[in-house]
């Protein structure tokens, strides 16, 4: 069923006045964005990911906030796709590093803090 198509319980609870604080795509977006950064996160502490592996994300880090590269971060276009290019192979190497383990971990830790975001909200 499409999350957006109603329900007589969303149609029941618009007319009777109750509205969320915060809607529901919010925190789905959020916690799809939340997991994709964990992953990454237990990606690199993992025991599969090498030295080669963390180097090669801090150089690439580094070169991406260091002002002075190959083509210049003033030029919008190819001074960001550069970086852009360099961030997503040193993503795409960390793939790698992922198994099913670390995406469970990485889906139970979002999950939780966005349980504890939803209860400040």
């Amino acid at each position: 069923m499409n999350k957006r198509t109603y329900t007589s319980q969303r149609c029941k609870a618009s007319k009777a006045g109750v509205t969320k604080t915060t809607p529901s795509w919010f925190f789905d977006r959020l916690h799809a964005t939340l997991t994709r950064a964990l992953l990454l996160y237990y990606a690199i502490r993992g025991d599969k990911c090498t030295l080669i592996h963390r180097l090669a994300l801090v150089t690439t880090m580094a070169y991406t906030l260091f002002p002075y590269d190959l083509l210049a971060d003033t030029s919008p276009m190819p001074g960001l796709l550069d970086d852009a290019l360099l961030l997503t192979a040193a993503a795409i190497s960390l793939l790698g590093c992922i198994d099913a383990r670390i995406k469970i971990i990485a889906g139970l830790k979002a999950h939780q803090l966005l349980l504890k975001a939803r209860s400040l909200v």
